[in-house]
Order: structure tokens, then C-alpha cells, then sequence
């Protein structure tokens, strides 16, 4: 008596080795389903990688004038907490030099901050710019950067004083 343990039961005699058939139809689908999945999932993974143009580590290519569109953070303390939009008009700017300083404008308000771009070219450090605990400056998330366009965000930080934040949206 010859027992049928099946194909991976250890008992299958020689003979029903052999008449296994790798040809047959489901073999062959179960294959290609396989492969066309994983050429799908690596198209996929290539097509959503987002690309990041022009800035590179330390004060990086970014170092341009930049119109301020739109400038919100959060002001006031507690129950006077709240968020406050600046619309940039003609003349304000965000200028960014290859020394690492950030000259704004902001209506009559001058100011000089300093940058640094990390090496991931997504983060940036600039001073006095969202949230500085204990001296050290928080690092913000530059996005939507193309040649003519560029978000700043900083994190958001939610305090018993309030909400602590700000983006500010550029464009030349």
C-alpha cells in the first residue's frame, strides 16, 4: 500500500514526482501575478518619491529673494492664543544669501536671521523662526520647493500657553 502524503508529505514515490506538471495553467498564472506585482510596487515606490529641487546642504541653492505670499504663526498667551495670517504686499521678502543669513522684510519690520539646510535638503534651521527651547532652535520643514515656490513649516508645539507654529509661503 503506498501512502499519498502529497507532494510535500515525504511519502511521494518517484512517480508522482515526475507527473508533477509546472506547465499547467495555474503555475504559470501564479508566476506572473507574482512578478507583475512586484514590478507594480517598485513602479509605485519610484513614482511617489518626491523630488526635491535645488537646495543642497549647509546654505545651499536656495540662496535667492524670495515674495512673501503669506506669513502665519500663532501669537498671544492662554486664552489669547490665536493665529495670525500675514499677507505679504509688494517690496516684503524672505532673502536667502550663500553667507547663511536670511534678510526679511515684513511691512516696515526688517529683520536678519541666520540658516543652515541639512543634508536631507527637506529640514532647515533657521533662527528665531517657530520654536527655540533652552537656546536651540527647532529644525522647520521646507516643501513644496520649485523653481518658483517654497513652503516653510515649522513644528507644532501645543503648550498649557498655547499653540506654537508657523509657515510662511514664498514665491518669486
Amino acid at each position: 500500500m503506498v501512502k499519498r502524503g502529497g507532494f510535500f508529505g515525504g511519502d511521494a514515490t518517484a512517480v508522482e514526482l515526475v507527473s508533477v506538471n509546472i506547465a499547467t495553467k495555474p503555475f504559470v498564472m501564479k508566476r506572473l501575478m507574482m512578478v507583475g506585482v512586484s514590478v507594480l510596487l517598485v513602479f509605485f515606490a519610484l513614482m511617489c518619491t518626491k523630488r526635491r529641487v535645488g537646495i543642497s546642504e549647509g546654505t545651499g541653492n536656495m540662496a535667492d529673494t524670495w515674495n512673501i505670499v503669506v506669513d502665519s504663526s500663532y501669537e498671544g498667551v492662554g486664552a489669547n492664543n490665536h493665529l495670525v495670517t500675514y499677507q505679504g504686499v509688494a517690496g516684503d521678502y524672505f532673502e536667502f544669501a550663500d553667507n547663511g543669513n536670511a534678510y526679511t522684510k515684513e511691512g516696515p519690520v526688517l529683520d536678519t536671521l541666520t540658516y543652515k539646510v541639512l543634508a536631507d535638503s527637506v529640514h532647515i534651521i533657521i533662527s528665531d523662526f517657530g520654536s527655540n527651547f533652552n537656546g536651540v532652535q527647532d529644525t522647520s520643514v521646507i516643501s513644496d520647493h520649485t523653481a518658483t515656490s517654497m513652503t516653510i513649516t515649522s513644528k507644532e508645539f501645543l503648550t498649557p500657553g498655547g499653540i506654537f507654529w508657523r509657515k510662511v509661503v514664498l514665491s518669486r
